[in-house]
């Protein structure tokens, strides 16, 4: 039976080196690209699996999957991002993701991560896995106050330390700014910064930290 795979991202060559990549695995016919929120919408409701960058140029990782999600007939969704895989991963998962894949990874597990998805399987790497278990077994003394975070806590922080003002983020989001400005403060308050600049200081901070990272 012909399993349909879609591929969404913003980047050609992303997607072309996934493509090729797909070739190897039998069975498998790649049903579409997608670079934008739309086209992914379209995509993702034709096919039994989709390849989702949450980085995309006109909407949000967290609004991007919900919309997805909310979906009458919708893919399985193999999460695949430069985004920091500690923090994101296991929130994906928990929204509905059937798995989560770095981009930094070796190209096979690509190939493993979709063959663990088609079989109706969660996929998640050893390095998360190892964490969670961690977490599980009270292993650590300290606690990251990151971890705390909600998926919208953590997306509006990302925005925060790329620049974008409350206005900004309520559009790119698709909420109210008075909800941006709430979540905010639960920010400045699970952060532990009194001054709105404070916290804006420290998204920025961090955002470069994690580009850094990940590049």
């Amino acid at each position: 039976m012909t399993f349909r795979i879609g591929i969404v991202d913003d980047h050609p060559l992303f997607r072309f080196g996934i493509r090729a990549l797909l070739r190897e695995l039998p069975d498998v016919i790649v049903e579409g690209e997608a670079a934008d929120a739309s086209e992914a919408l379209a995509l993702i409701a034709r096919c039994d699996l989709v390849t989702l960058d949450l980085d995309l140029p006109d909407i949000s990782g967290t609004s991007l999957l919900e919309r997805a999600l909310g979906l009458k007939h919708h893919a399985r969704l193999l999460v695949v991002s430069m985004l920091d895989e500690e923090l994101y991963a296991e929130r994906c998962v928990r929204a509905g993701a059937s798995g989560f894949l770095a981009k930094t990874d070796a190209p096979g597990q690509l190939l493993r991560a979709v063959e663990v998805v088609r079989r109706g399987e969660i996929f998640l790497s050893q390095r998360v896995l190892q964490g969670v278990a961690r977490r599980l077994a009270g292993g650590g003394d300290t606690i990251d106050p990151m971890g705390s975070l909600s998926p919208r806590e953590l997306e509006i922080f990302r925005l925060m330390g790329k620049g974008e003002s409350s206005g900004g983020i309520a559009h790119v989001l698709h909420i109210s700014t008075k909800t941006v400005e709430a979540h905010q403060a639960n920010l400045r308050r699970k952060l532990g910064h009194g001054s709105m600049l404070d916290l804006r200081r420290a998204a920025l901070l961090w955002w470069i930290e994690d580009a850094r990272s990940a590049g």
